[in-house]
């Protein structure tokens, strides 16, 4: 999904998720893999598309580490 095709890719799920009706069903996607295969990458790239922008009256990035607190992670997010 990422590596060469990291182009096509994520303009492929940005037209995902920017096609879909926002009142509706919501989405969730997880980008998994081992270190070093271009994840953060891919997602920056996604998270910074200006059709994202567009679509998205706010868009929050927020780092999930290995080992992490969900309280700490919720407060980061307010």
């Amino acid at each position: 999904m990422v590596g060469q095709r990291l182009e096509e890719d994520s303009k492929a799920l940005v037209e995902q998720l920017t096609k879909q009706d926002p009142s509706k069903n919501k989405v969730v996607l997880a980008i998994v893999g081992i270190g070093g295969i271009g994840k953060t990458t891919f997602a920056q790239k996604v998270f910074n598309d200006g059709k994202i922008k567009a679509r998205f009256r706010t868009t929050i990035w927020v780092c999930v580490s290995q080992e992490f607190s969900e309280t700490d992670l919720l407060g980061n997010i307010i």
